[in-house]
């Protein structure tokens, strides 16, 4: 499947360094009580017998999806953050033989979302739609960040060409994973770890991926 990429942000390598940084301007802060584990496992063999062409495809929504900080470069830093874990998710569903198109929103397209991702579901004929979106915000336990994963099933009584895609998207999957916002926590994240896990997540709940042969 054809990637799409319109917006090409920093590499990650010195990405976690950046935010760690940055962290000085938020304040001291504290660890949170009941951060998730995140499993390094990797990810099983299939346990479907269903082909790419049974499953369809899915679109990887991801990038600037998520938080509007003031700061535009810690902006950047957070949009290749998220970028990071689409790209370890999509790798992980072509191995379990699902085929996926990312398209990465950069942060001058935030408005045209929609738009975007109708195209995409349209171009393909996918019939998934798997949401990335972080949220970088502060509570009452300290600054935190955290992933929302929305995995929806593309709803449509033909194969003819959407023309809206939010009202054709039913919901097969949704958790958060959320972490303390500290440099401990930032400098242990790593994208992989976290699309184990919610890989994991998705066999457990039993998405259709995945779900026993009728």
């Amino acid at each position: 499947m054809q990637r799409l990429r319109r917006f090409r942000p920093p590499r990650l390598p010195a990405l976690l360094s950046a935010l760690t940084l940055g962290l000085a301007a938020c304040g001291t802060a504290q660890r949170e009580p009941q951060a998730p584990t995140v499993a390094s496992a990797g990810v099983g063999a299939r346990s479907s017998t269903a082909t790419p062409t049974d499953q369809g495809c899915a679109v990887v929504l991801a990038g600037s999806v998520g938080s509007k900080l003031p700061d535009e470069a810690a902006n950047l830093n957070w949009h290749q953050l998220n970028t990071s874990l689409a790209e370890a998710l999509s790798q992980r569903l072509k191995a379990e033989g699902l085929p996926t198109q990312l398209l990465l929103v950069g942060p001058g397209q935030i408005s045209q979302i929609d738009t975007l991702l109708l195209k995409a579901v349209n171009g393909q004929r996918c019939t998934r739609v798997l949401q990335v979106t972080h949220l970088v915000q502060q509570d009452k336990f300290g600054p935190f960040f955290r992933f929302d994963l929305q995995l929806s099933r593309v709803a449509s009584d033909d194969r003819k060409p959407l023309k809206t895609i939010r009202p054709a998207l039913r919901g097969e999957f949704e958790k958060s994973y959320r972490f303390a916002r500290t440099p401990e926590a930032l400098d242990a994240w790593r994208p992989g770890a976290l699309a184990d896990t919610a890989i994991q997540g998705m066999k457990a709940a039993g998405v259709w991926l995945w779900a026993p042969p009728k």
